[in-house]
């Protein structure tokens, strides 16, 4: 069985560790992805280890994550990381996060009633996810209904999810680099 209460998360943000207290899950609906508060949720739960999922309509899909469940998966700043590296115009994305910061009301507001269905059905499903399941995305695009289900992989020495990385700091590529410029280094 499922409990669910309303918090809304601008107004919960400075609470929440005792908010989060004898949680499993925290599911985040909004109207727009917002790192400043994603990230704050996420730092918070990772220090709880509390699972988190936010879904958020973008463009025009539907994402679902990533899954956060720390120890077992990268964190949100992974994803953000990720995300701005892959995404075609990262300087957008970062000018809209800066506005979004400013003004918690920019942007477009709720969801269409179809789509709240189908994001809590969203949330629903990541919730019985098992904790190795970390890191899983969902997306589901509004026009066509395809459908993506990926992962995000972490970022090698994260300051918050590092643990999980097993070789010293640089290793991994220092010891790839040094054979393929040893003739330059003599």
């Amino acid at each position: 069985m499922i409990g669910a209460r309303h918090v809304p998360l601008s107004s919960a943000i400075h609470d929440l560790p005792r908010l989060l207290l004898k949680q499993d899950f925290v599911a985040v609906a909004s109207f727009r992805r917002n790192d400043h508060e994603f990230d704050a949720l996420d730092q918070v739960c990772f220090a709880a280890s509390v699972r988190w999922c936010a879904v958020y309509p973008s463009e025009d899909r539907l994402v679902c994550g990533p899954f956060i469940a720390p120890g077992s998966g990268p964190c949100f700043r992974c994803f953000l990381r990720r995300y701005l590296c892959h995404h075609a115009a990262p300087e957008r994305e970062l000018c809209l996060q800066r506005a979004y910061k400013r003004d918690p009301n920019l942007g477009p507001r709720g969801f269409l009633a179809s789509v709240a269905w189908i994001a809590g059905s969203m949330l629903v499903a990541t919730a019985g996810m098992s904790q190795a399941e970390g890191g899983r995305l969902m997306e589901i695009n509004l026009f066509d209904a395809d459908f993506l289900h990926t992962s995000v992989v972490p970022i090698h020495n994260c300051s918050r999810c590092r643990h999980r990385v097993l070789t010293r700091n640089g290793d991994r590529f220092v010891n790839r680099l040094i054979p393929s410029i040893q003739s330059l280094l003599a």
